[in-house]
């Protein structure tokens, strides 16, 4: 069977929704399993050992949805499976799925370049998409920030794909060749 990962995802998603004021602790956790998330990447501007004080649903779903081996991404996936105590089965495949570049893996800027409410926002239109209220204004300041691109509509789609289209390059280049 594919797709397997859409009920992981959006059990995901419910479960991360639950840090949306308790932010350290799921820093705490991520940090604290850095074997298996491989998350070096995740820090602020003056390196590896200037690590986020804050974060947000987006980037922390990139953790295993960026271009790491598929094992990688299953390891990590069954590790917040144990801790956020996901009851749906880790996926057995990634089909359709798109990941980030590596070296864009955040939803926020560094210190300099990041406003006060940017990774707020972020929380917020997630909030907003998880609880199925109209996500508009949040996207529509979401997509204002920093370092905002297609990012944010892939970020939607893992995390409700029966209702957001991942504006990848993949999905970008089969729109333009059915337009056609």
């Amino acid at each position: 069977m594919r797709f397997t990962w859409i009920p992981f995802y959006k059990e995901f998603a419910d479960k991360l929704l639950k840090y949306r004021h308790n932010r350290t602790s799921l820093l705490d956790i991520i940090y604290a399993n850095t074997e298996y998330f491989m998350v070096n990447y995740l820090h602020d501007e003056d390196g590896e050992n200037d690590k986020c004080k804050d974060i947000d649903p987006f980037t922390t779903m990139g953790i295993f949805n960026r271009g790491i081996s598929e094992e990688k991404r299953l390891d990590a996936a069954k590790k917040f499976k144990e801790l956020l105590s996901i009851k749906a089965d880790v996926p057995n495949d990634f089909c359709g799925i798109p990941v980030l570049n590596n070296q864009k893996s955040h939803f926020f800027g560094f210190r300099k370049k990041r406003k006060n409410e940017d990774i707020e926002n972020l929380w917020r239109l997630f909030e907003a998409v998880v609880q199925n209220k109209d996500c508009e204004d949040e996207f529509n300041t979401v997509i204002t920030q920093y370092i905002i691109n297609v990012n944010i509509t892939m970020g939607l789609f893992w995390i409700r794909p029966e209702r957001f289209l991942a504006l990848d390059k993949a999905n970008k280049i089969y729109l333009k060749d059915k337009s056609t």
